[in-house]
């Protein structure tokens, strides 16, 4: 059931959420008014973080439902938002979100990318990102797509995250291009790595033509650690093929920080791009 928070704008947006349980993650799925076999689908991480307040790390979702109820989003469809937690029993910032979230494959290849990271700490046989991409593309979205009957596009299949959750976006249609036709990161997670990150990331994506990426950062706090980070994630697209305004976006948020509260400020700008293309 709804809590007194999320009810008026829940109300206004309409639709239903409905939550279940796959591979020890909890999974809400909000499920608009409205859905054919062509409605998009939305997978966001982080979960706890999108519809109600009460889990949140500080009080504050994503605001989609009320960006979709005042008319921020704009589309003919809206699409079916699935919104997936970390592992059960573990918090939101435990280890076991780095791990999950973490592109595996490109660090197990190269160790001494990860500087950002305690590697007294780190161990990079915990690394789980392969396990929970799979479980994403293979799994939870095929699930809800037969539950509601949607017919499955990657044009109208998208992938959303912020900081570390922006980084296993990039990852998850690297992985799963078949799954995927963007991938929408804000605050994407690009500083404290070696120099050789952002490259050997990107490299991974599928050619453009038919993949759209959106990144951008804030200016306040960790997000202005993200200047030069920026511009590489954006030379390496680029140099990949990817073409601005066509295949991808970046954009810069002054005065906005890393938080849930300044991506809810922004989240039609990735949201309204993608949908325009899908």
């Amino acid at each position: 059931m709804p809590t007194e928070e999320i009810a008026p704008f829940l109300l206004e947006a309409g639709g239903r959420i409905e939550t279940t349980d796959i591979g020890n993650h909890r999974v809400d799925v909000w499920i608009p008014d409205e859905v054919s076999s062509g409605t998009p689908i939305l997978v966001m991480h982080d979960g706890e973080n999108i519809f109600y307040p009460e889990y949140t790390f500080h009080n504050q979702t994503w605001g989609i439902l009320q960006a979709i109820a005042h008319g921020r989003i704009v589309a003919d469809c809206m699409p079916i938002v699935v919104a997936v937690w970390g592992l059960r029993g573990e918090h939101a910032f435990d280890k076991s979100r780095m791990y999950e979230l973490a592109p595996q494959d490109l660090l197990v290849a190269n160790p001494d990318l990860y500087q950002m990271m305690d590697k007294a700490e780190f161990q990079v046989e915990q690394l789980a990102g392969n396990r929970y991409q799979s479980l994403l593309a293979e799994e939870i979205v095929p699930t809800v797509a037969n539950k509601y009957g949607v017919s499955l596009d990657r044009r109208r299949t998208a992938i959303m995250g912020s900081s570390m959750g922006g980084l296993a976006s990039l990852y998850g249609m690297a992985k799963h291009p078949d799954v995927y036709g963007a991938a929408l990161c804000l605050s994407t997670h690009v500083a404290f790595w070696d120099p050789a990150f952002v490259p050997s990331l990107v490299d991974l994506l599928p050619s453009p033509g038919s993949h759209f990426v959106w990144t951008d950062r804030g200016s306040i706090n960790l997000d202005s650690q993200y200047e030069q980070p920026h511009r590489d994630v954006i030379a390496a697209l680029l140099s990949k093929g990817y073409t601005r305004d066509v295949d991808f976006q970046a954009h810069i948020f002054d005065g906005t920080d890393h938080n849930e509260l300044a991506w809810s400020r922004r989240i039609e700008y990735p949201l309204n791009w993608w949908l325009s293309n899908c």
